[in-house]
């Protein structure tokens, strides 16, 4: 299991985080239905994954995770409840721990709508923020250049929409 993992710690500080997993696929950690995360042992308090479960089932629902043995107790113990009563299917093994890191794979419900499976981009927030709206000739040719595979999932700007660019209007709101 050498793929990334979506780190928690980086969740708990940008929710944003759940909404660009479900529009873009492209954050690391993310293959076809399943979710690879991990939490550390300073962030692996139920206050912090129960939070974290409950907004990634929120936005897309969970079907079954499958979590590591070295998982501490008192989670292992929230865990079983909140799966029991959501319905989730869930099981616990002990070959997905790496050093002192818990790992959690939450794979989601198959009849949600997905974008194809993408891979690692360094493209601007504003861009994932903006997923499938409209660019301009300005914005498109710098996603090109970033990005070639990731212009296909944006509406390109036309004559008559001149002005409607989704990037332009969100660097305007940030000056």
């Amino acid at each position: 299991m050498g793929e990334k993992r979506l780190d928690v710690h980086e969740f708990l500080k940008n929710d944003l985080m759940v909404e660009d997993i479900c529009k873009t696929r492209r954050i690391l950690g993310v293959f076809e239905d399943e979710i690879y995360c991990y939490f550390k042992e300073e962030i692996a308090n139920n206050k912090s994954v129960t939070y974290f479960i409950e907004k990634i089932n929120e936005v897309l629902p969970i079907k079954k995770i499958i979590v590591s043995e070295m998982t501490d107790d008192d989670i292992q113990t929230y865990l079983v409840d909140f799966f029991t009563k959501h319905d989730i299917h869930f099981k616990f093994v002990t070959d997905y721990s790496d050093e002192d890191e818990a790992y959690m794979v939450v794979i989601c419900k198959e009849d949600i709508q997905r974008e194809p499976l993408l891979y690692e981009t360094d493209i601007p927030k504003e861009y994932l923020k903006n997923f499938g709206k409209i660019l301009c000739k300005k914005h498109t040719a710098i996603l090109k250049e970033l990005d070639p595979d990731m212009v296909s999932f944006y509406k390109k700007e036309t004559f008559i929409s001149k002005g409607s660019c989704s990037v332009c209007r969100e660097e305007e709101r940030n000056k």
